[in-house]
Order: structure tokens, then C-alpha cells, then sequence
């Protein structure tokens, strides 16, 4: 342990499942704030920098967010070969319109986020994260729920990202991750437009998820697949869930997807992502591949968990 963690008397702990417990040790609290939707903390921590809090969960650090950001935008992006519309649900903090705005196909950025709070919150104190972003000309701000956006949304998007909170069971971003959700999002796709969304962690002692999103995906699109980073912040690997009418060509060689990538975005505005390390992001595990062949469970507001007084069943209808 390093002599900043040490001096540290006061720790951020987040519970990854009822065994898991991850620590950060905080050096310096900047905002502390309760909004009409969470409670939101900005802080100082010891070994990845100023970072954003909502309700307990440490949402995006400063020193690794790259590692979250970059295959959640680029990816797919490099999949579709050159987005020009992009809707982002989610992401107050700014990172993901960040990335999308480096494509320099990209004409018009959608960011719908219900918190205007957090995201005029990390615009002042977490400038490093947005790199002015939000005040890009591409770009248009929505403070809204995502799924009423969605349902009046009429416009068509050639790439789709869900950066929402996390998909748990009983939490009240559930509904986003419902079979019927993902429907709605997908009548918002251009022909050949991919949605891509946060899908919690592919450590499968920790969490079932990932399996029972790509599963619910599944039901509703032609072709879905897997993208996963290790986020050291969050102390876990996160995945990713791709989906899409038009066939996902994950197994490109490192010299076409740089030929994709770098005609669109310039090489030194990246930290992570290349040929090299595109192919890794998109190298789902073995184990991970069978656990969603073999899942069972999807997502759907006609079986709702019963943290929201549904009767939760276990097999798909």
C-alpha cells in the first residue's frame, strides 16, 4: 500500500456483490450535493485522481476512464465504418460524447441525460473528463428520462450508446434493459446502425448479467455480440453488448481496423485502442461465450423482479 493510501482516513467502499467489497481511499471531498435524482459526490482519490460518485458507485475516474470510454465508442464505431448521427443515453459526465466527437464523420451528437445537475456538476470540476465536449457545435443536450426520449424520439441514428447506470435486477435502470426497450431503440437505427450499451461485468462469480443482456439482445437483434475492458477502478472487468440488424464483423485483421480508425480519428488523440487492441476487446473469453449460449434468463417488463412487485421467473418465455 502506498503512503498516500495510507495517510488516507477516509474510504469510499462499494459493495461488487454481497462477498466483494472494493476501496478507494479518499484524499479530498470537492462536491458534495444531493440532486432531485442521487446523491452525488466529487473526490479527490489516492490512486486514480478526481472521480464522480452517485449513489455509492464510482461511476468514472480520471486516470483510467479511457479504458471504459474508448471500446464503449470506438468499437462500434469501427464496426459501422463511419457514423455520421449518434445518440448517447446517458453519460453526463462527458466522456462518451468526447469520443464520439473525434470521429470526424460524426455530424450531429444527441447526449440525453435525466441529471442536469451531475452533468453542470462534472462540466465545472471535471474538466479533464469532457475536455469541452458540451460545448461542441455537433452536439444538442437533453435532460430527460431515456426511455420517454426514446419514445418520442422520431429522428434515426447510425450508432446508438447506452451509458446508463448499472443494469441490476432491482435497480431502477432495469426497464432499460428489457427485451421491449431494445426494440424501441432499435426502430431508431438507421439500416446498418449499431446500439452498443453498458452490460455489467463479465466476472461471472461476481454477477450473471452480461449473459442475460446479450440473451435479451438476442431476442430482438440479428446479430449481437461481446466487448469487455478491465476497468481498475471498478476493481472488475466490464462488458459491453453490440447489437445490430446487419452481420457484426468482429474478426477484422489489425491493419483494416486501423484503416477504418485512424481515417476517421487521429492517432495521438488516443490512449488505448488500436488494431492490436481492438482484437482483445472483442476476444470474448471461451467460458463467457458458453455461459450466453447456455442462458436461459431475458429481460422483459412481462416479468418484472420482484424488488419492483413482479414475479421474477427464470426462464425466457
Amino acid at each position: 500500500m502506498t503512503g498516500a493510501l495510507l495517510k488516507s482516513s477516509l474510504w469510499h467502499t462499494e459493495y461488487l456483490n454481497p462477498f466483494i467489497v472494493f476501496q478507494h481511499g479518499i484524499t479530498e471531498i470537492l462536491l458534495s450535493k444531493k440532486t432531485r435524482f442521487q446523491d452525488m459526490f466529487i473526490v479527490r482519490t489516492g490512486a486514480y485522481g478526481k472521480a464522480l460518485i452517485l449513489d455509492g458507485k464510482l461511476q468514472v475516474a480520471v486516470e483510467d476512464e479511457f479504458f471504459y470510454h474508448e471500446p464503449l465508442v470506438h468499437v462500434p464505431a469501427v464496426l459501422h465504418g463511419g457514423p455520421r448521427s449518434v445518440l448517447v443515453l446517458g453519460g453526463g459526465d462527458g466522456c462518451t460524447i468526447r469520443e464520439v466527437l473525434k470521429w470526424n464523420s460524426v455530424e450531429t451528437v444527441l447526449l440525453v441525460d435525466i441529471d442536469e445537475e451531475v452533468v453542470r456538476a462534472c462540466e465545472e470540476f471535471l474538466p479533464e473528463l469532457h475536455q469541452g465536449a458540451f460545448h461542441d457545435s455537433k452536439l444538442k443536450m437533453f435532460f430527460e428520462d431515456g426511455l420517454t426520449f426514446i419514445d418520442n424520439c422520431h429522428q434515426k441514428f447510425d450508432l446508438i450508446i447506452s451509458d446508463l447506470t448499472d443494469p441490476l435486477e432491482d435497480g431502477p435502470s432495469f426497464f432499460l434493459f428489457t427485451e421491449e426497450f431494445f426494440g424501441k431503440v432499435k426502430t431508431l437505427l438507421n439500416p446498418g446502425g449499431i446500439f452498443v450499451t453498458q452490460a455489467a461485468s463479465v466476472s461471472l462469480p461476481e454477477e450473471p448479467l452480461h449473459p442475460r443482456i446479450v440473451k435479451t439482445l438476442s431476442k430482438v437483434y440479428a446479430s449481437v455480440d461481446s466487448i469487455q475492458s478491465f476497468i481498475g477502478s471498478y476493481g472488475s472487468p466490464i462488458g459491453f453488448a453490440m447489437a445490430s440488424d446487419k452481420p457484426l464483423e468482429t474478426d477484422l485483421t489489425r491493419r483494416r481496423i486501423e484503416e477504418i480508425l485512424f481515417s476517421h480519428v487521429k492517432r495521438d488523440s488516443l490512449k488505448l485502442i488500436d488494431g492490436r487492441s481492438f482484437q482483445g476487446f472483442v476476444g470474448t473469453p471461451l467460458i463467457l461465450r458458453r455461459a450466453i449460449e447456455m442462458e436461459t434468463i431475458t429481460y422483459s417488463q412481462q416479468r418484472v423482479p420482484k424488488a419492483f412487485g413482479g414475479q421474477h421467473v427464470d426462464h425466457a418465455a
